[in-house]
């Protein structure tokens, strides 16, 4: 009895091990799916993680992209990389701060009426004399005034750089009623923009206009302006010190305003066309405008050159011709230099004053000087020309006789200063 309990023990035993061992070789086979997996080895496997297409909320965002955003907002900083090309169909604004990289070789072409307009933002385009970028018309025939330009707002933040950048065919009416190629509309403050080796061409009306009290250059230097509407550029006198000698113009550049800090006009080919009465002076800090040898500044109708008018100031020029911007000048076409009593400093030396005397704010003639101590101690004139002047001068006896004396050489139509009779 009792072996034929052990022997059915040992027989339930040697049954659930047999179990035990096929359950465990049935847990081995792969799965249906693993199966499937395996009947095609050469197909890869999707990453778990694709990238996905740069679409225009991701450039709102930032990053390096080519690609403009729906909005064509860009409040974050972004770059257009190295070659990239895209078509602007709406005002391409840059705002809240954010700067705008544009990489070398990269082309944005503007439809009809939108622009890049940086409001409070940056822009950096650094482009290479061999791939530079260009800012041009989407139009397929392209003409002057296709787009609005590039339009720095009044916020924009300093900073802004053009380096080897092309801005053609623009000069499109636009919301800030001016036309250009560049549009500086408003500035908070100076020492904004660069601009370096550019290309300023074929836009409506003028290359650069630039028309605020802050003036926003830093400089402006070795850049091309050609067929810009007749106007190379528009801008305040003041601003003309940030304008380097080897710029390239092929058209006149139009001056206006007040001089307040000291300035030296860069050495042109080319004429100054005077748009507006250039006054020089401030009384904290008494500022000198300096013309290089051989300028030309032409005056239109009531307009002149006033030293220090309401605060001191002075001018120094040698060599240089003031006269008038009509095509067929007259006699008496502008008002000539007025010199008033806080003058300081100034020297008109071998310069020609011709065309003048037209009647201005406190007398006519081609040189007005105000008060007995202009001439001979705040200033001084030799070898001046007065040539086809309605009248010649007009001041003080003192400073008739001063002008009059032989040493300095003054002429009036070629024959010697002299003054005129007391009645």
């Amino acid at each position: 009895m009792r072996n034929t309990l052990l022997f059915t023990i040992t027989l339930v035993l040697a049954f659930s091990m047999s179990a035990c061992g096929k359950k465990k070789t049935a847990d081995k086979k792969p799965s249906e799916a693993n199966n499937a997996a395996m009947k095609a080895p050469g197909t890869p496997t999707e990453p778990a993680m694709a990238p996905e297409k740069t679409t225009g909320p991701e450039v709102k965002g930032g990053g390096a992209v080519c690609a403009v955003p729906e909005d064509n907002l860009i409040v974050k900083d972004t770059t257009f990389p190295k070659g990239c090309k895209l078509t602007v169909e709406q005002n391409l604004e840059v705002d809240e701060g954010a700067t705008l990289t544009i990489e070398a070789g990269a082309r944005l072409a503007f439809k009809v009426d939108t622009g890049l307009h940086i409001k409070n933002g940056k822009l950096v385009a650094r482009g290479t004399a061999a791939e530079p970028i260009v800012l041009t018309s989407a139009n397929t025939t392209t003409a002057p005034g296709d787009w609005n330009g590039v339009v720095f707002d009044e916020e924009h933040l300093v900073g802004q750089v053009l380096e080897f950048v092309t801005i053609e065919f623009a000069g499109h009416e636009n919301y800030t009623g001016l036309q250009g190629g560049i549009i500086v509309y408003a500035s908070q403050g100076d020492s904004r923009i660069t601009l370096t080796s550019c290309t300023i061409r074929q836009n409506a009306k003028q290359g650069i206009i630039n028309l605020q009290e802050k003036g926003a250059f830093v400089k402006i230097e070795s850049t091309t302006f050609e067929k810009n509407g007749g106007t190379a550029m528009n801008v305040l006198a003041q601003l003309m010190g940030q304008v380097a000698d080897s710029n390239k113009f092929d058209e006149k550049i139009i001056i206006s305003g007040k001089i307040h800090r000291s300035v030296t006009f860069p050495k042109l080919a080319i004429p100054f066309f005077v748009d507006g009465s250039i006054d020089i002076g401030d009384d904290e800090n008494p500022p000198t405008l300096t013309l290089p040898e051989g300028t030309v500044l032409r005056f239109k109708a009531e307009t002149g050159i006033f030293v220090a008018s309401e605060s001191a100031g002075a001018l120094v020029a040698r060599k240089v011709t003031f006269t008038s911007n009509l095509p067929t000048p007259k006699a008496g076409d502008w008002y000539g230099i007025t010199l008033h009593e806080k003058t300081t400093g100034t020297s008109l030396e071998e310069c020609v004053i011709e065309f003048a005397g037209q009647a201005g704010p406190i007398g006519n003639g081609a040189l007005v000087v105000e008060g007995d101590s202009v001439i001979p101690k705040n200033a001084k004139a030799t070898k001046l020309s007065i040539k086809s002047a309605e009248t010649a001068w007009s001041g003080p006896a003192a400073a008739c006789e001063e002008l009059a004396k032989a040493e300095h050489g003054n002429t009036v139509d070629g024959k010697p200063f002299t003054c005129p009779k007391e009645e």
